[in-house]
């Protein structure tokens, strides 16, 4: 009897469920940049400009470029933060050019 409990509680494994299982993060990174290349392009005040967004692990998003005026920084900002999946913004963008 004690070697059919022993297999009985060996045989039982608590299961954790796990968020990222499954995922593709390059895939996801690639989607989040494709997104926010379309936001961007949407905002007839920013598509002249050269502006690259680019997503890392966990929703992070750095942009880089130029903008001419710290209101377009600002818009290019919020455009970033409309797209799903983007959950930390790093703005390297620079004013004035």
């Amino acid at each position: 009897a004690d070697g059919q409990a022993v297999m009985a509680t060996g045989a039982r494994k608590d299961r954790v469920w796990d968020a990222a299982a499954g995922r593709d993060a390059g895939r996801e990174a690639r989607a989040i940049e494709a997104a926010i290349a379309a936001a961007l392009a949407r905002n007839g005040r920013l598509r002249h400009h050269r502006i690259t967004a680019t997503a890392g692990p966990d929703g992070l998003v750095t942009l880089t470029g130029t903008v001419p005026t710290q209101s377009l920084r600002r818009e290019v900002e919020l455009s970033c933060w409309t797209v799903p999946g983007v959950r930390r913004l790093h703005d390297n963008l620079i004013v004035g050019h």
